[in-house]
């Protein structure tokens, strides 16, 4: 354990002058620029952001302003977690992290209704019911008051449905209704690993296939974290799911939009994010809809742009 020389007056100061321009906010956590430490961590119960982490154990350590953990565990929602993770303060009212973690075989709904995080990242477990394990890699930011900024989140992973219970997702209910198969209101999604990927506030999902009855559906697609869906669905037909047809999946999670026999979705805007001034330049939007005439003078025109950029460099070649 190492104090070096030097205090961190500088810091002190910019944390007052934040306390007075953002007097609503709490701040970010501050880590000394001075303090170098490492420590075997060992606690029974410790409380962060309204959960309980217990049985904390592994090695925690300050650098150089930044926050480690490295193999910590915890029992979090009566399940053990392995986390890797690293913090650091930007400003005395922004902050950066990235973290790795691997949890097996939790409640979901425990989760659902413990874990802020999980009702704004995954809205769709409020539907879910069972156990699923989730290994998961994340960076972004915090704000002032040491809440995520989604926009800034980027990272993926993979969640196993291990033994799980989908009913009444709306979703998936809707696709039903649309073709007259009720199954679709309870699913069988046992042991369905489920990839994804997260950057600029949306979530892309990677192929999967499950059972509903005899027919074996496969989505992937888009979705965003203020519930907009940009899906595609290709419901498999006895006897292997080979052949089968298309559906897409626009709205959002509350009022989804069903086309059959459709492979043309309506794609999402991803939000844009500065990561310089931790500022969300624009969330992420429905993308505008076009007529065909609208998509084929768009396309003429980016032909006429492409076509007159390469006379532009063929000119600068015979210039030199």
């Amino acid at each position: 354990m190492a104090l070096k020389e030097g205090d961190n007056k500088d810091k002190s100061l910019a944390v007052e002058y934040a306390k007075e321009e953002h007097p609503k906010s709490s701040g970010v956590v501050i880590v000394p620029k001075n303090l170098d430490v490492a420590l075997e961590a060992n606690a029974k119960k410790v409380e962060f952001k309204g959960l309980g982490l217990n049985n904390l154990l592994g090695l925690a350590s300050v650098n150089k302003g930044e926050v480690y953990l490295k193999n910590a565990t915890f029992d979090i929602i009566g399940s053990r977690m392995k986390i890797d993770a690293r913090y650091q303060d930007e400003s005395p009212i922004t902050a950066n992290y990235d973290i790795a973690m691997k949890v097996a075989d939790f409640d979901v709904q425990r989760a659902y209704k413990e874990i802020d995080m999980v009702r704004e990242m995954a809205t769709a477990a409020k539907d879910v019911k069972g156990i699923v394990s989730l290994d998961y890699k994340l960076k972004g930011d915090f704000d002032s008051n040491m809440k995520p900024i989604y926009p800034s989140l980027e990272g993926g992973g993979n969640v196993n449905l291990r033994d799980v219970e989908v009913k009444n997702l709306k979703m998936l209910s809707t696709i039903g209704d649309n073709i007259g198969a009720n199954a679709f209101d309870n699913p069988d999604m046992k042991g369905v690993d489920i990839k994804t990927s997260i950057n600029n506030n949306l979530i892309h999902v990677e192929p999967f296939t499950f059972k509903v009855s005899v027919l074996r559906p496969t989505i992937s697609g888009t979705t965003s974290f203020n519930g907009l869906l940009d899906f595609r669905v290709r419901v498999g037909l006895p006897p292997a799911g080979w052949i089968g047809f298309p559906i897409v999946v626009t709205g959002t999670h509350e009022k989804p939009k069903i086309k059959i026999f459709s492979k043309t979705g309506q794609g999402i805007v991803e939000a844009l994010y500065n990561t310089k001034s931790n500022k969300v330049i624009r969330e992420e939007k429905r993308a505008e809809k076009k007529s065909r005439v609208q998509q084929r003078k768009d396309k003429e025109a980016q032909e006429r742009k492409a076509e007159k950029a390469e006379k532009q460099i063929d000119k600068d070649l015979k210039k030199k």
